[in-house]
């Protein structure tokens, strides 16, 4: 399921129905499955601005998907150089890195992301 869903991210553009920043005010909030004039079916309806939210979410998933495999290598290459020279030189490194370490995961996670982004400018950057 994990691996149907990246894949319809990367695809997205071509799965999407319609275009994800296009407007109908004429069919907003329409429930999933309708029809509109033209026969063209919105699977998971509209929005308040009557965009397709299919399209939204399959457009959507692609920046999802973008942060996330950003902040998992960020992150990966961070850890695994801190480990690298806390390891080898040993002593004070070493023990400076565990205790590093020992504060990020004694530090509540979701409070120390609203503390960042409250200090941050709200962006995708400060997301990841």
């Amino acid at each position: 399921m994990c691996g149907a869903a990246v894949v319809c991210a990367l695809i997205a553009p071509a799965l999407a129905p319609y275009p994800p920043a296009a407007q109908d005010l004429l069919s907003r909030n329409k429930a999933p499955g309708w029809h509109d004039d033209a026969g063209r079916v919105h699977l998971l309806g509209t929005d308040q601005l009557g965009r397709d939210m299919l399209s939204r979410i399959l457009i959507g998933a692609r920046t999802s998907l973008g942060i996330a495999m950003l902040a998992a290598l960020v992150s990966a290459a961070a850890g695994v150089t801190a480990g690298i020279l806390g390891g080898y030189f040993g002593g004070v490194p070493d023990l400076i890195t565990a205790r590093l370490v020992d504060m990020t995961l004694a530090f509540p996670t979701l409070l120390l992301a609203i503390a960042l982004i409250a200090v941050l400018r709200p962006s995708v950057g400060s997301v990841i």
